[in-house]
């Protein structure tokens, strides 16, 4: 079974969104660049998580609800668990890091003391 949404895109063009459901296999394709290269665009994200602001054509929300019910279903929902871990864990790091250089800036203001073995 297959079903072929229109999604906004920056440009104005709807690029479409096709969700194949086949032998309890689903692909979902878009049309856009970002797909071409094989990576998880806008697009697809947002229509296989049911979000109708995405929708080009209103009059397919319907088809929009299955769609998103097969994604559902999928192992796309253990993979965007993995994408949102990760992306917890790089925001940590950035605070970490943020942290050692405002460390680090306040230590070359205030002064650094020399180790023994150091040069002078």
């Amino acid at each position: 079974m297959d079903i072929h949404l229109l999604a906004r895109s920056s440009s104005g063009n709807p690029y479409t969104v096709s969700f194949k459901l086949e032998g309890g296999v689903l692909t979902i394709g878009c049309e856009c660049r970002a797909a071409e290269f094989g990576l998880a665009c806008k697009h697809r994200l947002a229509l296989a998580a049911g979000d109708p602001r995405m929708l080009y054509d209103p009059a397919q929300k319907e088809e929009l609800e299955m769609a998103a019910s097969w994604a559902e279903s999928s192992a796309l929902v253990a993979l965007l668990d993995k994408v949102e871990d990760a992306e917890r864990t790089v925001q940590a790091a950035k605070r970490v890091v943020k942290g050692v250089k405002r460390q680090m800036g306040r230590a070359m203001t205030t002064g650094l003391e020399i180790r023994e073995s150091g040069g002078q």
